[in-house]
């Protein structure tokens, strides 16, 4: 997934010789107003200042993500967080705290991987519905690029080879 933000680079010509900084949509603001205001008066802005629009950045996910998100990805089974839980402890032979997983769950869905869904409430849960998870398209496309690229980084590596 990619995020998209406003940078204004701006260099200024010092003792020293350029300088170069870095602005959010703040400095953009601030770019603008100043460059229309020495056009206006017919100066010649004292800084060279650069709008780079767009400027992506990746969201990369950490090992606990991933594997909430390779669980969540499991076919034929509702993930939900106690199950997702259980299924890195299974696979991975590591106990991982429920909290972990659920704000891992919760970091997911914010960067778009998963979404959530209520069930229905049941007298067993004492009238609590579940919370279930599902993987979205971006979700998908992020696990298999990562498990590609982990893939490609571990061909030939010798330390693991018995």
């Amino acid at each position: 997934m990619f995020s998209v933000g406003r940078v204004v680079a701006c260099e200024e010509r010092g003792r020293h010789g350029w300088r170069t900084q870095a602005f959010g949509d703040a400095g953009l603001a601030l770019a603008q107003a100043a460059r229309e205001q020495f056009d206006d008066l017919g100066l010649q802005l004292p800084y060279n200042f650069t709008i780079v629009e767009d400027m992506r950045r990746r969201e990369h996910l950490g090992q606990l993500e991933l594997m909430v998100l390779f669980a969540v990805i499991q076919p034929a089974k509702e993930s939900y967080g106690v199950q997702i839980s259980r299924e890195i402890a299974e696979k991975s032979g590591r106990e991982v705290a429920l909290a972990s997983v659920y704000a891992a769950l919760e970091r997911l869905e914010k960067k778009g991987f998963v979404s959530s869904a209520l069930g229905t409430p049941s007298a067993e849960r004492g009238g609590k519905a579940r919370t279930y998870f599902q993987p979205t398209a971006a979700g998908l496309a992020e696990a298999r690029d990562t498990h590609k690229t982990l893939q490609k980084l571990a061909t030939g590596l010798t330390a693991f080879k018995v």
